[in-house]
């Protein structure tokens, strides 16, 4: 069992049959009742387990047969017009900090002599039984406007379906009332007085499965539905199939088109880097060539700006003629 689950603790029935004011105390979750017949063990796990956890008064019967009932009970032994009892069961669990935690779950049945009847009012609450609240002062009942104040507001429940959601909520931690009218029912099955001699027989399978709740119309309609489809999912199934068989050769073939289109202009890119570091010497030798013919016309330019300066300047001499016959300026 998850130590951090909440586990039975202690329990008490007040003022309800020929009970007085009796808690039992549970071990690690566990109880045994020890007695003669009719000392009423029976009654107890009547009135406390798994009625604690439903609220159903038509199923306190561990038989089934339906002769325990809150008006035989409150009725019997009975001295005045009215009688107010208490049915309470307290749970406890530890968090991962090792403290301990509270719930307590119970009723309140009142019955009056004059209509015959008994009422119940539910409650649940962290607040414990003889330790923070009292349900008993002196040998009296304590009112139940006092314990509505005592508890706060939202601790008493009017309704046995609200109580139900609300254990199954914060007890089980269960949110959806099918899952937990499911768990009830299969407490209710397995609480049986006969369940041992079964068990011993042999028909522990059969007796769980028979404690099973039965399966949901609508889950029935639903997996109906699905059979009658199934025809149809298959033929979907099969075209699917063959577009994956076509899918798969078509993608077969178009690898080979791309990795051969790949090729193509992965040779086309290369010779086009060849013939692009081709012209890049070109282009590099006749720059060089260019700055070379640059250079000559910057020579000759200024060659032709000496002469020209020679010509312009004006002479004393005249011009003669020399042994060489070369003209040579006077």
């Amino acid at each position: 069992m998850h130590r951090h689950r909440y586990r039975l603790h202690r329990a008490g029935i007040c003022n309800v049959w020929q009970y007085d004011n009796q808690v039992f105390h549970f071990e690690d979750g566990r109880l045994l009742l020890r007695g003669k017949n009719g000392a009423g063990k029976s009654k107890a796990l009547e009135l406390l387990l798994p009625f604690l956890l439903d609220g159903d008064t038509k199923r306190l019967d561990a038989t089934g047969g339906g002769r325990t009932t809150f008006r035989w009970l409150m009725s019997e032994g009975a001295t005045g017009v009215n009688r107010q009892g208490f049915v309470w069961l307290e749970l406890r669990r530890l968090d991962e900090q090792g403290q301990a935690h509270f719930r307590t779950v119970g009723a309140i049945v009142r019955w009056s002599s004059s209509t015959a009847e008994a009422r119940l009012t539910y409650f649940v609450t962290p607040a414990r039984v003889g330790v923070e609240v009292e349900l008993v002062e002196g040998r009296q009942p304590v009112p139940i406007e006092r314990l509505r104040e005592t508890l706060g507001d939202g601790a008493l429940i009017g309704s046995a379906r609200d109580y139900r959601a609300r254990v199954g909520r914060e007890v089980f931690g269960i949110a959806d009332p099918g899952r937990y009218r499911n768990l009830v029912h299969l407490l209710y099955r397995l609480r049986r007085p006969t369940i041992g001699d079964r068990i011993e027989e042999g028909q522990l399978t059969a007796e769980l499965s028979e404690a099973l709740p039965p399966v949901d119309d609508e889950v029935l309609d639903s997996v109906a539905h699905n059979l009658d489809d199934l025809e149809t999912v298959r033929a979907d199934l099969g075209r699917l199939e063959s577009t994956h068989g076509a899918l798969a050769d078509l993608m077969t073939a178009y690898r080979g088109y791309l990795r051969g289109e790949l090729r193509r202009r992965v040779q086309a890119v290369d010779e086009a880097l060849t013939r692009l570091r081709s012209q890049r010497r070109q282009a590099g030798q006749a720059e060089r060539e260019v700055a070379r013919a640059l250079d000559a016309e910057q020579d000759a330019l200024a060659e032709v700006n000496r002469w020209e300066q020679w010509t312009s300047r004006p002479t004393a001499g005249c011009w003669g003629c020399s042994s060489t016959s070369t003209w040579t300026p006077c």
